[in-house]
């Protein structure tokens, strides 16, 4: 059975036992407002903390994980290009101090072999029998000892210069009783008792030594050949440790490549590169400017006057660079392991972080819900713990704040007494309990008599007084 105050007589009492005209009508408005919240809220749930809503933005843990990887991801590409920076430079510079080495070693090797030339060729003119035939003047026996002597020395060309300078004799047949081709050579020798030059016979390309043979006086000129071919450069490839090509142009043709350790593939474009004038440039060592896959020197050698010939030697900065693709090749497996442990990390930091995040976003959304006993759970991390204090901070000022609120709204602010809307809540939920049980419901209703008296002999104090002692009396029979 509920228990109401219901209005008397009494103009005074009836403000003090049910809240009637202006405060009454607040109080309905006031209820009549929280109701509107509660129903918003409802229909609502989540709308009370927009912050905690689901959108299509990437959750904190994506952040992380993305955080991670493209930090580790930068740092590994910062490693690459520093290491490709510094591993080209370095190796441009050991290549390059590698050539001038070589190009030393390449000279001196081409004097030797012009040496060796001259050496043989004294040897040959200081023979008696060798001076005999060439003064016989016949042709099938001169030709029978070039070809011995030239076997004996390896050479690949032999040749009788007589002193009219028509050959007298030829172990490639191509210049028997014709004009020798070279007369600036003959000149030379004259003057310096040898001569030497890289010339083109039949197109191809021959170090040439012409000397004279004496008796005491010259009787004729002994020229000695070494044709430049693939073997040649081969040997020395081996000694130089370079890829080495010669080169040769006539007038105004364009360069022929005549020998070469390079593979078919890149003779081309060597040459092409060579007929642009792109070694022409040079750094303070002597090697070309001009990058590439190799470093590269090109070396002017002594021609004929109106001939060039040329060799480029070459080291690919392959080699030179091999230890820093080592280096590189090492890093990328460390970089897909640092790869793989940043992802488990960033996963396990973000989890940390995230899941006190939606708990504590659960827990926003269950105080939305109007349920204030549930507690942020504890976390290890400083910051999380701060947040939830301030939660529970915030929770207990809403369930504070509310429970005043409902207390203004349903009660009775001086007797702490239900209100009329109180009463007619109560009292509907009483008739449909009755209703459904079939059950009866009965109103107990009272007043004080001479209540307005008191307040008119005594004041509004006392009358205070007295209905808070009624009050208490009520209270105290009812329980």
């Amino acid at each position: 059975m509920q228990i109401a105050q219901l209005p008397s007589d009494d103009r005074h009492g009836a403000r003090h036992m049910v809240p009637f005209n202006g405060r009454a009508a607040a109080m309905r408005r006031l209820s009549d407002l929280l109701e509107h919240l509660r129903m918003l809220i409802e229909r609502t749930p989540l709308t009370s903390a927009t912050l905690f809503r689901r959108t299509r933005s990437r959750s904190l843990q994506s952040h992380i994980l993305a955080l991670f990887l493209v930090l580790m991801i930068g740092v590994q590409v910062g490693g690459f290009v520093l290491i490709n920076t510094v591993g080209m430079a370095a190796a441009r510079k050991s290549i390059g101090e590698d050539l001038v080495a070589g190009a030393l070693v390449f000279n001196r090797l081409l004097d030797e072999d012009t040496h060796r030339l001259v050496q043989g060729a004294h040897l040959m003119s200081s023979d008696y029998t060798f001076r005999e035939v060439i003064a016989s003047g016949d042709r099938d026996t001169i030709a029978s000892v070039l070809m011995k002597y030239g076997r004996r020395i390896d050479a690949s060309l032999m040749m009788i210069v007589g002193l009219d300078q028509r050959v007298l004799g030829d172990t490639l047949n191509m210049a028997i009783d014709k004009p020798f081709a070279f007369p600036d050579l003959i000149a030379e020798a004259e003057t310096s008792q040898k001569a030497s030059a890289m010339v083109l016979i039949g197109g191809r390309l021959y170090q040439l030594v012409v000397i004279p043979v004496l008796a005491p006086t010259p009787i004729a000129w002994v020229v000695i050949g070494f044709i430049v071919d693939d073997n040649l450069t081969h040997d020395l490839q081996r000694l130089t440790r370079l890829d080495v090509s010669f080169f040769s142009r006539q007038s105004s043709d364009s360069w022929r490549l005549q020998a070469s350790t390079l593979p078919d593939k890149d003779r081309g474009p060597l040459l092409s590169s060579l007929a642009a004038d792109r070694f022409a440039t040079r750094d303070a060592d002597g090697n070309a400017e001009y990058g590439g896959e190799a470093v590269t020197r090109l070396i002017a050698l002594p021609a004929r006057s109106g001939d060039r010939v040329a060799a480029v030697l070459q080291e690919p900065l392959s080699s030179a660079l091999e230890p820093f693709r080592r280096l590189q090749r090492l890093l990328t497996f460390i970089s897909l392991a640092g790869v793989l442990v940043s992802i488990l990390a960033s996963v396990a930091i973000a989890r940390g972080i995230a899941r006190p995040v939606r708990e504590l976003a659960s827990v926003a959304r269950r105080i939305a819900a109007g349920n204030y006993s549930t507690t942020p759970p504890p976390s290890g991390v400083v910051e999380i713990c701060d947040l939830a204090a301030a939660f529970r901070t915030m929770q207990e000022g809403i369930a504070s704040r509310e429970s005043r609120i409902s207390d203004l709204a349903y009660c009775d602010a001086l007797t702490k007494l239900p209100n009329r809307a109180l009463c007619n809540d109560r009292l509907d939920q009483s008739i449909a309990f009755a209703e459904r049980s079939h059950t009866n419901v009965a109103v107990l209703l009272m007043d004080l008599d001479h209540f307005k008296y008191v307040n008119d002999t005594l004041g509004h104090p006392i009358g205070d007084l007295i209905l808070c002692a009624v009050t208490a009396r009520l209270e105290e029979l009812l329980k």
